[in-house]
């Protein structure tokens, strides 16, 4: 189906985001502050998540389970599936998933086989269009390893998500939004600008860095709840903006025809065609459209 771009509509988008950093530095609680979550927690961590920042929680350990978990009416309750951790929702889950499917997808040490990768990235794509289609934002988070590289001859600790083989790369294709939570000093930082030291994936205004507050008894943990819909209001923004563009660009071609036309006509002579056309305020390219012609 053909659609126009001024009839694209994507500020109530649901959100695909993937929050990544080393273990202790809040991933867990800060995915919380969502809207609505449900905790998918495969890597049955919610213990050590402070008591008045948890959510529901759904415990599961077969891929099938969580489909099924993922079918019930209940999840009408949620607005958010937050899965933690992806590394283990991937080596626990959707390993086992695909090899079960087919076991040349595994190999004799319970890895998986070259062409049980392309498998297990299918399925896990699939997870996240079948979500997307229950209408959820998405939030995996993954577990971030320490590696020491050099950059212009000096040595740097960067990260890379903590998950098996090469599906790392892939799964950030499906993203809309990435970042690495950090502790700088005292404070905890969420990077979405990518750089040598770690991967990240801002757009829609939502780049570079941000503080997450510290929580107290007075403040809500409702970061990411705030985030999400500064994200789609950015979408909106720029939508409208593109709308009121293209309906002065169309205006403009208009009238920037008509004038063209008459001279044509010998209506007007050229000289007036040129003098009107210039006055006309031009957006985008109907100066050059028309002026062309």
């Amino acid at each position: 189906m053909l659609v126009k771009k001024e009839q694209i509509k994507s500020s109530d988008k649901r959100i695909k985001f993937l929050l990544c950093g080393v273990p202790g530095s809040g991933k867990t609680t800060l995915a919380l502050s969502s809207k609505r979550p449900l905790l998918i927690d495969i890597d049955e961590g919610v213990d050590r998540v402070s008591v008045k920042y948890r959510s529901d929680v759904d415990k599961v350990k077969t891929y099938d389970e969580l489909i099924e978990d993922l079918k019930s009416p209940m999840i009408n309750d949620y607005d958010t599936i937050v899965v933690d951790t992806g590394g283990k929702l991937f080596d626990k889950i959707i390993k086992a998933k695909v090899i079960e499917q087919n076991p040349k997808n595994g190999q004799t040490d319970g890895s998986l086989s070259l062409k049980g990768y392309g498998a297990a990235y299918v399925l896990f794509k699939n997870l996240v269009a079948f979500i997307d289609k229950l209408g959820k934002d998405q939030i995996y988070i993954f577990h971030a390893n320490e590696q020491s590289n050099k950059v212009n001859n000096e040595d740097v600790i960067s990260y890379r998500l903590q998950i098996e083989g090469k599906t790392r790369q892939e799964i950030w294709n499906d993203m809309d939004l990435g970042a690495m939570l950090e502790i700088v000093g005292n404070k905890r930082v969420l990077h979405f600008k990518q750089c040598d030291r770690y991967f990240a994936k801002g757009n829609h205004g939502i780049n570079g860095d941000y503080d997450v507050p510290t929580l107290t008894g007075s403040n809500k943990n409702n970061f990411l709840t705030l985030l999400f819909e500064k994200y789609r209001q950015n979408i909106a923004d720029e939508e409208l903006e593109g709308n009121e563009e293209l309906e002065k660009y169309e205006t403009i071609m208009q009238e920037g025809h008509r004038i063209i036309e008459g001279a044509c006509k010998g209506e007007i002579t050229f000289d007036r065609a040129i003098e009107e056309l210039s006055k006309l305020n031009f957006v985008s390219t109907s100066k050059q459209e028309l002026l062309s012609e």
